[in-house]
């Protein structure tokens, strides 16, 4: 019986352990970055018939914010 408790008492204090640390990590941040993308359209003589951008910007917490 005493070897029991024993064994729960320890199982108890490593899953706590446990706990602790996957709760006191930190969101993952990395560098905040911006995007620009560009597409140009051409008729058969070669004039530009359309031109795209497109800009994203992420933050880094995460945050999106699309501009076109």
């Amino acid at each position: 019986m005493r070897r029991e408790v024993h064994t729960l008492l320890v199982s108890l204090f490593v899953t706590n352990l446990l706990y602790v640390v996957a709760m006191g990590q930190q969101p993952r941040t990395y560098p905040p970055f911006t995007l620009v993308g560009r597409a140009t359209e051409y008729d058969s003589k070669g004039e530009t018939i359309a031109i795209w951008t497109y800009t994203r910007y992420e933050s880094a917490n995460g945050e999106l914010a699309q501009c076109q």
